[in-house]
């Protein structure tokens, strides 16, 4: 399946999102993780940058700083970005006194783009928190979804049942002619 759009799954990316943002802010108090559509995402970076026409004809290289995309290597993808603090860099507009916000996960493996699981969303940042997590810990993570997914499963399940029910009821009313059916 081809995932070219932010827009195929606008509730998962919020819910993930909103997961990812809570807890933990930096001193700008914006979120130390989150989830951004990779197209979407551009940084001003200083460098030689070569100007071309429209037609693409090549006029001349500059140098200088231009805002260009930050994930111009990845297919069009979710990716978790954690916040690392600020350290000099030449190359951003900024020279790295605010911080970054560098990719820790993307929903892709090589050009083949996976498509949004909260589960994983959970591990990366539990992972990132602390490396050193069990895998019995990420297990119970997994188990709980787990848990969560069969509750609402049987919880659909019951609703269905009661439906059936009362189904059953007005049917078998409307057999022993204790019941009226109006067309």
């Amino acid at each position: 399946m081809e995932y070219t759009s932010p827009n195929q799954w606008p509730n998962l990316a919020k819910q993930i999102n909103n997961f990812l943002i809570k807890d933990f802010i930096n001193p700008k108090r914006e979120p130390i993780f989150r989830l951004v559509w990779g197209p979407d995402c551009l940084e001003k970076r200083y460098g030689e940058f070569n100007i071309h026409t429209k037609e693409g004809i090549f006029l001349k290289t500059v140098k200088g700083i231009h805002e260009v995309k930050k994930y111009w290597y990845l297919p069009p993808t979710w990716i978790i970005e954690k916040w690392y603090p600020p350290y000099p860099d030449p190359e951003l507009e900024d020279g790295g006194v605010n911080g970054f916000y560098i990719p820790i996960f993307v929903y892709a493996k090589g050009s083949e783009v996976l498509p949004l699981n909260p589960l994983v969303a959970e591990i990366v940042k539990y992972k990132a928190i602390s490396p050193a997590l069990s895998p019995a810990l990420l297990k119970s993570i997994s188990d709980l979804h787990e848990k969560e997914k069969e509750e609402e499963i049987d919880k659909y399940f019951d609703d269905l049942a009661d439906e059936i029910t009362i189904g059953d009821d007005i049917a078998g009313r409307l057999h022993n002619k204790s019941g009226v059916s109006l067309h």
